[in-house]
This record gives C-alpha cells, structure tokens and sequence, in this order.
C-alpha cells in the first residue's frame, strides 16, 4: 500500500517553564489518567486550549472518572515541554494531551521515548525528516515524511474549509466591501490555512471584495497571547474601511473580536463556538470558524479507554458554529449560499486551498509563509485540506513529471531557493509516492 509523504520544513524555536494548575497531581488508582500540557496560551484562553480541556473533562464524564485523574499544565516558556510531559508520567498519567503544533516535536520524541503512554496532539501532522540531496542545493533538503506512531495520534483539522465558509459568509455580508482577518502568526501552519480559506471564500462569492489580513510578527510564544495588539490591529483595519473581522489566534485574535464588536461591527470567530467563550462579543458575532476539538478529543481517549486508539493523523471536522443572535439578521439567500458552498466542497467542487492557483497554489504546498525559513527548506500539501487526500496526491504524481517540475519550482522560487532539476524531482517523488 502506498504512503503518502509530506515535503515539509520549517525552522522553529521551541521552549518552556511550566506552571501547574488545578487540582494537586493525582496519586490516587485511576482507569485512566489524563494530563493536558498546555502550549504557550492560557487553559482558559477561550479558544484552543479550552476546547482540550473540555474534551478532557467530557472523556472523564462519560468514562466516569472523578477530577483526581486528569489535571492540566500551563505552559509558559519553550523550553520545557518535555519536562512537563514527563511530570505527568512521573505521577503514572497514561494519556497525554499536548496542546497545538509548536509541541509536535516534543509530544513525538515523548511517544518514542513512552511507548506504553497515549499521546493526542492536537493540530500535530505526523511527520518525521529525511534529509535529500538535490543538485540544485548546495546542502541537503529537509523533506518531512508521513510517519505514525503506534502511541501517537495527531488531531489535524482542514482549517482552510472553515475558513473558506467564514470567508463566503463574510463576503456576502459586508456593505462597504472590505473585510479583514487578524492573526496569530503564520509560522504555525493552522493559522495561514484559515487566512487563505477566508480569501478564497470570500472571493468566490464576491470577487471584487477587498481583504485585509495581518499576522502576528512576533514569535510563536508571544505571537498567540497579545490582545492588544489584535485589539489595535483590528482598529487600524476598521479604521481603513473593513466592515467585518475575522479572528484567529488565540488571546490575539479575542483582542480583535472585542475590538471590532466594540466598534459595533459584526465578527467571526474561530476553533470554537466562540459565542459562548467570549461573551463580551456576543451582540456581534455571526459565526465562527470551527474545528471540533472536544469532541476529536474526548473520542480518542475513549479509543484508550476501549483499546481501539490507532495511532497517526486523525482528522476532525471543520466548518461553522450557529449564527446565534444573527439568525434572524443574516438573509435566506446568504445562508443557502453558504450551504450551497459547504455541499460542494464536501463533493470535491471546489478546493478550499487549490495546489495550483496562480496566487495560493505554492502556499498550500509550503510554510514559505513564515519567516526564517532555511532558503532550501520546503514542505508539500501542509497548507492544503485537498493534499491531505491520498487519492488526491496519487493523482498529481500520475499526471507526470511536469505538473511537479512547475509546482516545485514554484515552490521554492518563492522561498528564494535554488531552481530544481528534473532529476531533483525525480527525488523527491521517491519520498511522495512509494
């Protein structure tokens, strides 16, 4: 059976001091113990790491387990995510949730390390590297391939069809015809991935729509948690003429929300029905762009639980939370639109992240989004939900070496890179396809 390989690079630094919250560490017999690490953001951080924790405490419910067998640590510099791992080990915690895609590295070394502990790592594709020489480079080439860990699941997500549905709802709703999105930074691929589908949503229902969008330039420990520079951003985007935002990146992207809700606009959210987490917003907020981490969650430690945990990519579902208040505000033709849209990704019509669209294709197959990336490094279908596909990638590669020779020079042509050759991709499609 073929694998489906990953090119991926990314340069990325990775830390952290931990601190411990809730209840003292359990001691006391447990069928299961849970124990959730934390990224950088708070655990009550109304988005992502909230949503771990409730699928957490939903897993305990129905497994029927009292608060002494799961517990939480909050982490708040890089350079201790494996202690903290290991602290839950210590203490005899036998599932491990990691929080967000800056701790796949450590959650992987850990699941290598402790065999017999599950690991979930949430938003963490499940890769390893093979360093390949091409004849363009004058070093090696990080390529990251698909590689599962029996006692690793990684919860991944299609953030750019949750993206591409805010951005057609936001499309149609905006009446001066600009429209922003606020983000966390985009060395983390998650959050590209929303930004890109927001465009391409909102550019299929409404091509003339200006969109605004901002990433954090800070780094990954600081680019998730700064409300006021989401806050300050979303103005100058108001200020500017946007008349709808969307938000993505934590405590950042809640700075946005309240800003633009504060300014009497409306607002989307995101990761999770933000309606009921950011209540200062919920005059203004229209939706949010989901992805079910409670229930993805609370699922896999149920899969420990009655021995069926698999281990790899495990992929939830993505799309938009209720309307809520604005049930009544947002107009029939606007929400059959949506729908229209939803059942036509859901067929394969359209492609939220499209490999070979003049402006999107390379993003979808590289993190040349971010900064400091090493000029050879390059990555394929980590920004794309269509790349996540198996049959998908099978059918590129059986279109020839051309459709990859363009793509590929694409690629790294906008990472600054050297130019490949044909025997270069040769090479690579050796990792792609085998």
């Amino acid at each position: 059976m073929n694998r489906v390989h990953r090119l991926f690079a990314c340069t990325l630094l990775l830390a952290l001091v931990l601190t411990l919250g809730g209840p003292a560490l359990a001691q006391d017999e447990c069928t299961v113990k849970i124990g959730l690490v934390t990224d950088v953001g708070r655990l009550n951080d109304q988005s992502f790491n909230e949503s771990a924790w409730k699928g957490i405490q939903a897993a305990a419910e129905q497994l029927g387990l009292g608060e002494e067998c799961y517990n939480y640590i909050e982490t708040q510099d890089t350079a201790d995510y494996i202690p903290n791992i290991e602290l839950f080990i210590d203490e005899g915690y036998n599932v491990i949730i990691t929080s967000g895609y800056l701790m796949t590295s450590a959650t992987r070394e850990a699941g290598l390390l402790y065999p017999d502990v599950y690991f979930i790592g949430t938003d963490q594709d499940q890769t390893t590297t093979v360093m390949v020489q091409l004849a363009g480079a004058a070093e090696e080439t990080a390529v990251f391939v698909y590689d599962p860990i029996p006692n690793v699941a990684g919860l991944v997500f299609d953030e750019s069809v949750a993206g591409f549905l805010a951005g057609a709802l936001a499309g149609q709703m905006t009446e001066s015809n600009v429209i922003a999105g606020v983000y966390g930074t985009d060395i983390v691929p998650p959050v590209p991935r929303f930004g890109m589908g927001y465009e391409q949503g909102a550019k299929y229902v409404n091509p003339d729509v200006e969109v605004k969008a901002a990433y954090h330039p800070g780094t990954p420990d600081v680019a998730f948690v700064d409300a006021q520079w989401g806050s300050e951003t979303a103005q100058t985007m108001l200020n500017e003429g946007a008349d709808v935002i969307f938000a993505a990146g934590g405590t950042t992207g809640n700075g946005g929300l309240i800003a633009g809700c504060t300014a009497g606009y409306p607002v989307i959210g995101v990761d999770f029905d933000q309606y009921y987490t950011v209540t200062e917003v919920q005059s203004c907020i229209i939706t949010s762009a989901t992805k079910d981490l409670v229930n993805g969650v609370r699922d896999l430690i149920l899969a420990v639980a009655d021995d069926t945990f698999v281990g790899g990519n495990v992929f939830g579902p993505a799309g938009l939370a209720p309307f809520h208040d604005w049930e009544e505000k947002i107009p029939d033709e606007v929400k059959a639109k949506v729908e229209e849209i939803k059942g036509m990704i859901a067929a394969g019509e359209i492609e939220t992240c499209p490999v070979d669209d003049e402006k999107y294709g390379a993003a979808c197959i590289m993190s040349g989004l971010g900064r400091g990336l090493p000029d050879a490094a390059m990555v394929m279908s980590d920004y794309c939900s269509a790349c996540h596909d198996a049959e998908r990638i099978e059918t590129n590669v059986a279109q020839g070496l051309d459709w990859w020779t363009t793509t590929l020079e694409t690629m790294m042509s906008q990472d600054g890179g050297p130019e490949l050759t044909a025997d270069d991709v040769k090479v690579i499609l050796q990792y792609v396809h085998q």
